[in-house]
This record gives structure tokens, sequence and C-alpha cells, in this order.
């Protein structure tokens, strides 16, 4: 997990070179004590070239159902789309409509994932 101060750094960095940032936030709701991790969402701009992944396999009990998504700009999304297009056929039906009907439930203030 990256603190708030080394996501600006990785943010800073990335902006005054031109890199792309890719995070990888499947592990975001999974705490033992205190608050979720913090997300880079929160301090990019549309601008940025930020790439958050993340999973339904952890957070939402779904391991092994191999379904995720990406928040992006648009333009990296389109890009992003076109390489899975060639790697991945595709999401089995089923696990589509589970992790749409998760979604629909909303996103809970984050508790220790013991407290119920």
């Amino acid at each position: 997990m990256a603190a708030e101060d080394d996501q600006e750094g990785l943010l800073g960095l990335c902006r005054k070179h031109g890199l792309w940032l890719l995070a990888d936030e499947v592990y975001e709701r999974i705490c033992y004590a205190g608050s979720a991790a913090p997300t880079i969402l929160r301090r990019c701009g549309p601008e940025d070239a930020v790439i958050v992944v993340n999973s339904f396999s952890k957070s939402y009990c779904m391991t092994g159902w191999r379904l995720g998504w990406l928040v992006s700009r648009e333009d990296l999304a389109r890009k992003a789309g076109h390489l899975n297009e060639f790697i991945v056929s595709h999401a089995p039906s089923m696990a589509q409509r589970a992790g749409e009907r998760r979604c629909g439930r909303g996103r809970a203030k984050s508790t220790p994932w013991w407290s119920g």
C-alpha cells in the first residue's frame, strides 16, 4: 500500500516525465484495522495518465471468477480495451452478472473484514 505522501510523489514524478502510472488497487478494500487504503484517484486529475485496476476477486469474495475493471482517461482506457481484446476473450456472463449485481449495492464505508 502506498501512503498518500508516496502517491503524491509518484504522481508528481509521472507528471514531470510524461509517464503512465499503473495502480493495482485490488486489495484496496481489505483492511484489518482502521480505514481502507487510499486510492490514487483522489489525487489525480482528468489530464493525468493514470490507470487504476481493480477486481471483484478479493473484496467481493469472487476469487477465481477473473472479473475486474479499470479506471482511466478515455484515451488510455480505449487503448487498454484494444489490448485486452486480443489477450482475453471475455469474462463468463455468469461472472459479469454477479459483478453487476454487486456494483448495484454501492460501495459502503470500508470496515474491517471480520466485522461482518
